[in-house]
């Protein structure tokens, strides 16, 4: 099974953040108010705020709702709620565009500890982020998908499979499109690295569902070959 080893590059992108927030004043990645340095750029304050998912059944239907496309999906997982310029719209934003990869990680130990309250880890026995196109990898520097994939696995102890899916084609923002116009945008932009290898039960991790759009593409790439069990978990999915 294919596995980058992608700890190093992990633990290089925490310690040269470390280094920097040694030299510059800590602010919070949501609403860049003074921070401790303990608080690891995200002040008590916006921690409170964060408006969190319910951990039940009528949320995860709710959240299955948004599959149309992709019916057999086995678990539903999201940390928190998002919502137009509410505070976790800023912090992941941080996470993408303002350079935060421990952030991203943190989230991911914190999604992680979500998961295990649900009682459901026989569900999967191996992580698979949703790739960025190697183009916008190269310039972001890293994918925060990755990076949240790995905090899920520090916490659970379930290994990711970091180049388990691969991006074959690049898209242009989803931000304004439709439902469908997403759903057309993602379709057939995902395949499968290794098909012969593929685990029996995948989590696929992202940072927010919106329409549900390129999750579904993650997963019909993956049932094109093998018909795996599939969870999806995000740190938080789209109320507007």
């Amino acid at each position: 099974m294919l596995r980058k080893n992608t700890g190093l590059r992990f633990n290089i992108l925490r310690y040269t953040q470390d280094l920097f927030d040694l030299f510059f004043p800590l602010t919070c990645a949501a609403c860049e108010k003074d921070v401790l340095r303990e608080e690891d750029r995200i002040c008590s304050s916006c921690r409170m705020s964060f408006i969190k998912s319910e951990a039940n059944t009528l949320e995860e239907t709710k959240l299955k709702n948004r599959f149309i496309e992709f019916p057999n999906i086995d678990h539903i997982y999201s940390l928190y709620k998002f919502a137009r310029g509410n505070e976790i719209q800023n912090l992941i934003h941080a996470i993408k565009y303002e350079n935060h990869p421990k952030i991203a990680v943190k989230l991911g130990n914190w999604l992680g500890a979500h998961i295990a309250e649900q009682n459901t880890l026989s569900a999967y026995n191996a992580i698979a982020p949703v790739p960025l196109h190697p183009k916008k990898l190269k310039i972001r520097g890293y994918n925060q998908s990755s990076l949240i994939s790995a905090g899920i696995s520090e916490t659970l102890g379930i290994p990711v499979i970091d180049d388990l899916l691969v991006r074959t084609k690049h898209t242009e923002t989803q931000t304004k499109k439709s439902r469908w116009e997403r759903y057309k945008n993602t379709s057939e932009k995902f395949n499968v690295n290794n098909p012969n290898d593929l685990p029996d039960k995948i989590l696929i991790v992202d940072d927010i569902l919106t329409s549900g759009a390129t999750l579904t593409s993650c997963a019909s790439a993956i049932h094109k070959h093998k018909k795996s069990n599939i969870s999806m978990a995000v740190i938080a999915y789209a109320i507007n």
